[in-house]
């Protein structure tokens, strides 16, 4: 794995993410487009977080450097809560209840999000140089 293809992953997710935001941010619900969003990126996040799960934190870690191995184990361990509450709210807002509660699925969206990105920039600023310097990936592929 590289952390080109990591970095890849995160922005088709920001990707996502941003488009999902725009959506909820109209005045009227397209529910069914914005439902289908979620799905995407429902995918998006369990395949990335399969490939970063292998590829950086179980290589961290399990690797002879205690600080790295800390540091994984601390960020994953921050990771779970907040893993949790996107499985909730990915699966708590289908097109149905979109449709239903707009404007609190617009704040609801609004929340997970900044989350997830702050999330996304911790991990991009701390865990993925380190996980380069300690060789658990490579910088390009091939």
């Amino acid at each position: 794995m590289s952390l080109e293809r990591l970095i890849a992953e995160h922005d088709e997710i920001e990707a996502l993410a941003a488009l999902i935001e725009r959506l909820a941010a109209a005045p009227l619900a397209d529910a069914a487009a914005v439902a289908s969003l979620l799905g995407a990126l429902a995918i998006a996040i369990a395949d990335h977080r399969g490939n970063e799960q292998r590829s950086v934190y179980l290589r961290l870690l399990n690797g002879r450097d205690s600080a790295a191995s800390r540091l994984a184990s601390s960020f994953a361990d921050e990771y779970r809560g907040l893993e949790q509450d996107l499985e909730i709210y990915l699966s708590d807002w289908t097109a149905e209840c979109i449709a239903a509660d707009w404007e609190t699925f617009g704040a609801e969206t609004t929340a997970i999000l900044t989350r997830m990105r702050h999330r996304v920039a911790r991990e991009s600023a701390v865990v993925y140089p380190l996980a380069l310097q300690r060789g658990a990936v490579r910088l390009r592929a091939g």
